[in-house]
């Protein structure tokens, strides 16, 4: 019943607005204790293992000084925020792994969310969750961590005309309404439910990427009770289907791996539809059997590779 009651308190409309909204809202809800007062640091509370704390002062320099005089103190992880005033309802935040991490500004409400989440977590899974959340609220609904790369998405793809343009053409009109399926249906896809789990995405009746649909978003992150990652269930389900695209899907987020035996299932890039909006929508293309099922991320995959043999 208790666990009934938090989800109930998290489906609640969220309306902070600023760091001391996050802490209040945490306190609110029954899953955070204040900590004690510590140099440089406004106010803190715990969640889980992991301590959520406002700091005094803006400055770069500070915050990392700060990250590191606490979080090296402690056995838990650490993650410092403080209000950033170029965007009211937003915070600007450092960690929770270390301190030489971007200092990024997310949402003030899906942060809340995104730690709320954590509360009944496993510590690990609960930093891997906060981690993975903090990224994808920064980048506005596009995370790159490993496949393909920042500057291949910008200057290979966004930044060039046919490219952009034809994926602006095959999501324009898509329906986006919370529901994973209606996307990939949308693109032309067949989906296909299998006996044991997840479903097989076909095209034009070939084969081309493994769905694994999850309730919420963390369980992108979760160990199973045999102790098996949920990248590694769907690399296996990918190897046995002979599709090389593995997808995660939760309502209108996906995350994507490339689980072709010779690549590493700790490569994924991660696309959240609602986040993105109407003006990055293009980027939902990559889904799309242009890419997975014709080449057209194969050959993303060859050029970032190239570019970055050539720095090298």
């Amino acid at each position: 019943m208790a666990n009934a009651n938090l989800l109930d308190r998290r489906r609640v409309q969220l309306r902070s607005v600023n760091a001391d909204d996050l802490l209040n809202r945490l306190m609110g809800l029954g899953i955070a204790r204040e900590m004690p007062n510590r140099s440089g640091i406004r106010r803190s509370v715990r969640v889980n293992k992991i301590e959520v704390a406002i700091a005094e002062k803006p400055g770069e320099r500070s915050l990392r000084a700060r990250w590191r005089e606490h979080a090296d103190k402690m056995d838990f992880r650490y993650l410092l925020v403080i209000d950033d005033p170029e965007h009211s309802d937003s915070v600007r935040t450092l960690g929770p792994r270390t301190y030489n991490e971007p200092i990024r500004s997310v949402d003030c409400a899906k942060l809340s969310t995104a730690i709320e989440n954590t509360a009944s977590m496993p510590n690990l899974d609960a930093v891997r969750h906060l981690a993975g959340e903090v990224r994808r609220l920064a980048g506005r609904g596009k995370v790159v961590h490993g496949l393909l790369t920042h500057h291949t998405l910008e200057a290979r793809f966004r930044d060039h005309p046919d490219r952009w343009a034809a994926a602006a053409e095959i999501t324009d009109g898509l329906l986006i309404n919370g529901h994973w399926k209606t996307l990939l249906d949308g693109m032309g896809y067949q989906i296909e439910m299998l006996p044991k789990r997840g479903y097989l995405a076909r095209f034009d009746g070939r084969p081309v990427a493994m769905v694994h649909p999850w309730a919420e978003p963390e369980y992108f992150v979760r160990v199973d009770d045999m102790g098996r990652p949920s990248e590694g269930l769907l690399a296996s389900d990918c190897h046995q289907h002979g599709v090389r695209y593995g997808i995660m899907a939760c309502r209108d987020r996906y995350r994507l791996f490339d689980c072709d035996p010779s690549a590493t299932t700790g490569e994924w890039l991660d696309l959240d539809a609602e986040l993105l909006g109407e003006k990055n929508r293009p980027y939902l293309a990559l889904l799309s059997p242009h890419y997975l099922a014709d080449g057209g991320l194969a050959d993303l995959q060859a050029e970032a590779h190239a570019f970055g043999a050539g720095l090298r």
